[in-house]
């Protein structure tokens, strides 16, 4: 039995690979401590329960940034992250409820799964994290930051909850894996290059609630045959899977895949974006 959470931590011996260590975390700024460093190179697959600040997250770094050892998984459903402690990288920071700017870069795990309550995902979060194949956003995120999931090569599926309001520039840029991204009602804007690269994408759908869609979000998609729009849109319409301004004065974006061997413009296009 647990009687404060740490004690049983503390005696936890010499790791087996396949075992998942679990650590339970009263006092933010102490994980550290409680892991040590004569063990953290053996973990293979770690949960961590309670609050989580800089100074944890720069040694879940130390961790999860040894690219020497085998993939690992991080699970931080049951944690939650907040003010205070240590930078976690450079001059970076921890704030309530928010993954911040690069927080799991260029780490070594193949599973991350993150707190409930986040809101926001910070720029180049989840950048080069390439070995992560599937990935679920809580559905408290609003706001995906510029570049957060760029270069994760083995990504295959997303999806985007209602409660996100902004996905920023090249957010899921050189995905090059990403076949399937669902895109849900709720969402505002998708910013410049969001998808740009997904070399294997071959179908979008854009809800009746994205009202701004910067340029070249599909360029570079060479398998996108279509793009679909939510009848109810008031800002996008598709003509034969093409993306159309909504007054019909703009494509916005033509898939590189489309099986034509010529495409008219429809009357009165007075801009093509690339």
């Amino acid at each position: 039995m647990l009687n404060d959470g740490i004690s049983t931590v503390i005696k936890i011996p010499l790791l087996i690979s396949n075992d998942i260590l679990t650590i339970y975390i009263n006092t933010a700024g102490t994980l550290p401590d409680l892991i040590g460093n004569d063990i953290k190179d053996q973990i293979s697959k770690l949960k961590i329960i309670g609050p989580i600040n800089g100074t944890d997250e720069k040694f879940i770094r130390e961790i999860i940034c040894n690219w020497e050892k085998e993939p690992m998984s991080l699970d931080l459903s049951e944690s939650y992250i907040v003010k205070g402690g240590d930078a976690y990288y450079k001059d970076y920071y921890t704030a309530d409820n928010e993954i911040g700017d690069w927080m799991f870069q260029m780490s070594n795990l193949s599973s991350l799964v993150l707190p409930k309550n986040v809101t926001k995902i910070g720029d180049y979060a989840i950048e080069h994290c390439n070995r992560i194949e599937s990935f679920i956003i809580p559905s408290t995120v609003t706001t995906i930051g510029n570049l957060a999931f760029e270069h994760c090569q083995a990504l295959k599926n997303i999806e985007i909850p209602n409660s996100v309001k902004y996905i920023g520039e090249a957010s899921f840029a050189y995905c090059v894996s990403l076949e399937y991204i669902t895109l849900n009602n709720g969402l505002e804007e998708i910013d410049s290059w969001a998808f740009g690269a997904c070399e294997n994408l071959s179908n979008i759908y854009i809800p009746e609630s994205v009202h701004t869609i910067g340029h070249s979000v599909f360029t570079n998609c060479n398998l996108l045959e279509s793009i679909n729009v939510d009848a109810n849109n008031d800002s996008f319409i598709c003509r034969e899977g093409v993306l159309y301004s909504k007054d019909l004065s703009r494509i916005v974006s033509y898939p590189l895949n489309k099986d034509l061997t010529s495409y008219t413009i429809l009357d009165g296009v007075r801009m093509i974006e690339h």
